[in-house]
């Protein structure tokens, strides 16, 4: 879908936007009440880079009303095992599996806006599905464009800097929520997260029936098909702070999503696919229901160390497949192999 249809078929439903545009002549859009990056392009390329629901197009999209499955760039809140899974996770089925409303979309107010930047904030809570309490937290979310962070030459570039800051404000002791960023991509592209030394992935659930990830000797890497419904995950210790995605444009052109991430060794990182397995997991990667996605993680945030801030990096490039592979490579310290 066109990067420009996304806009327009949001505003048909009645859902309010600010668009960002760069200085590069990239623009990318964001839902106001959900705070979600719902599209991105970059100058001279009109194909929406990241992965949106086509169904945003039909009559029957829920007007007014922010939807988890819009896709893009979403804040989700975590330990999942907490706040999202009701009783022992049923992988397969997904049965007792629940987006809380005060999650997805949330009720964020714009508190700045400009041509190149949006600044929202909400104040909510989430219900812990272990045993029924509250837990309640205000959270800032800012997205602004900027500059490449190496010459883009002839690759046409948009770059996006996101910030958050998180304070915990009401919470039973022990109870601990973290900031969970949730990158959707389109079928056909491949994840590339390197690593230190051999990949050694958790299995969260269902990835044994799935063939398209590879633990490989310096990296992780995914060709996303939508179907497979699996999981996995890279603890602190393994990551680099960078991450990427490949994907196929029209015209024999590539785009390069590349994600640069905090890492916080000696801070808490309290998500896994069940409480007795979380250990330091930090970055996620997951296929299913028709896209792919690149999560990550922030330390979380606890009554004794109740505030916690960071901002990510998110660098879109797009041209022909050597020129995007140089820029990864820089970037990334790693190279994709071309896509079939």
């Amino acid at each position: 879908m066109h990067y420009q249809k996304v806009v327009e078929h949001l505003r048909a439903a009645d859902l309010p936007v600010r668009e960002i545009v760069s200085p590069s002549g990239g623009r990318a859009v964001v839902t106001t009440t959900g705070g979600c990056l719902a599209g991105l392009c970059v100058e001279g390329e009109e194909e929406n880079i990241l992965y949106t629901n086509e169904a945003i197009a039909q009559p029957g999209w829920p007007r007014g009303k922010v939807s988890t499955q819009i896709g893009g760039l979403r804040l989700w809140f975590a330990p999942e095992y907490a706040y999202f899974w009701k009783g022992k996770p049923d992988a397969r089925a997904l049965h007792n599996y629940v987006v809380q409303e005060n999650c997805d979309p949330g009720a964020y107010k714009i508190t700045h806006a400009d041509a190149s930047s949006v600044r929202l904030g909400m104040t909510t809570s989430l219900e812990d599905f272990r045993d029924g309490s509250r837990i309640e937290f205000a959270v800032e979310r800012v997205i602004s464009a900027v500059p490449a962070p190496v010459k883009p030459g002839a690759l046409r570039y948009m770059g996006l800097r996101i910030q958050h800051r998180l304070e915990l404000l009401r919470a039973k002791p022990g109870q601990r929520i973290d900031l969970w960023n949730v990158l959707q991509m389109p079928t056909g592209s491949r994840l590339l997260v390197p690593t230190r030394g051999p990949t050694k992935p958790m299995v969260y659930f269902n990835a044994f029936h799935n063939s398209d990830w590879e633990a490989g000797a310096d990296a992780l890497t995914w060709d996303f098909r939508g179907t497979a419904k699996a999981k996995v995950g890279l603890d602190l210790a393994q990551v680099t702070g960078c991450a990427g995605v490949l994907r196929p444009l029209a015209r024999g052109r590539f785009a390069a999503m590349i994600w640069q991430y905090p890492l916080c060794p000696g801070m808490v990182y309290s998500d896994g696919p069940s409480e007795a397995r979380a250990r330091n997991q930090i970055v996620q990667a997951w296929d299913g229901f028709g896209f792919g996605e690149l999560e990550t993680h922030s330390p979380s945030v606890s009554l004794e160390d109740p505030i916690f801030a960071e901002h990510s990096l998110l660098w879109c490039f797009c041209g022909d497949f050597d020129r995007v592979n140089a820029v990864a490579a820089e970037l990334l310290d790693r190279r994709w192999t071309k896509l079939p």
